[in-house]
């Protein structure tokens, strides 16, 4: 640890130090020898892989889930399109049962997925969220709107929008969405339920 403290800009000793802090398992003091290569790294690749690794060991190795969400939030500062840094902030949100956040977290990967599949997914976590955790069940309502859209049979969505059917304030919201499903496929009972 000398000669890193003598000369910090001596990469083989970074590299020993690495090597032998990770062996040790002194997860700490790993860190610390990685967050000082983040600071001497011209290169934002670089920069990126260590700064993942150091979110990864705060989160694992050291079980800080606070730390590991700083880690990553630096990781967005620099790349705010990098999705492994935004799902691995929604798990890390979701486990804190921090909804705002996490929220937050699937909007951002719903602007950056391109399949159809994951889009609707994440469409339909993001209702449920605002309907289960977020108490804002009128915009749950169009989040599972835009579920039906995409996928008429989604049965998630489906079933969201028959219990909100039950709810005086939202179910007419809720009705206009089912009415036309349901006529399409002749679902007689359930449209007379809708009608109720």
């Amino acid at each position: 640890q000398e000669i890193a403290e003598f000369d910090p800009e001596d990469r083989s000793a970074l590299d020993n130090l690495e090597r032998l802090f990770f062996q040790g398992e002194k997860w700490l003091d790993l860190i610390g020898i990685l967050r000082r290569r983040v600071e001497m790294s011209p290169d934002p690749d670089e920069r990126r892989q260590l700064l993942g690794r150091v979110a990864m060991l705060y989160e694992e190795a050291l079980e800080d889930p606070t730390e590991s969400v700083r880690a990553w939030l630096t990781v967005l500062d620099e790349r705010p399109e990098d999705l492994e840094a935004i799902r691995a902030l929604a798990r890390l949100h979701e486990h804190a049962g921090k909804w705002s956040e996490l929220y937050d977290m699937l909007e951002r990967e719903l602007a950056l997925v391109p399949d159809e599949a994951s889009r609707v997914g994440l469409t339909y976590r993001l209702g449920e969220l605002l309907h289960l955790q977020l108490d804002d069940a009128e915009r749950a309502i169009s989040r599972y709107n835009q579920v039906l859209e995409a996928d008429r049979s989604h049965p998630g969505a489906r079933e969201a929008l028959e219990l909100l059917l039950s709810d005086e304030s939202l179910c007419l919201q809720a009705a206009e969405i089912l009415e036309p499903l349901y006529a399409a496929e002749s679902s007689w009972q359930k449209l007379c339920e809708v009608y109720e």
